[in-house]
């Protein structure tokens, strides 16, 4: 990410996404989340994130465990 700034404002926003019902937009928060945190927040992240594996389906974690690898990869 180019610019992990110009989230910084909207964070607290996607804190609050994460426990959205709707699985992609909790993904989406999640990742972004990941990828423009410092270790403090991502530290964090983790630990909801154990929970939030375990409520999606089998789709939804090939999905997120794709992205989490792709952010790990490109950092």
């Amino acid at each position: 990410m180019t610019h992990p700034e110009a989230v910084e404002s909207c964070k607290s926003d996607l804190e609050n996404l994460i426990t959205d019902s709707n699985r992609s937009i909790a993904t989406l928060a999640i990742t972004t989340l990941l990828k423009t945190g410092g270790e403090a927040s991502v530290d964090r992240l983790m630990k909801q994130i154990a929970t939030f594996i375990s409520e999606i389906s089998d789709e939804f974690k090939v999905c997120f465990i794709q992205k989490f690898v792709f952010l790990f990869a490109v950092s």
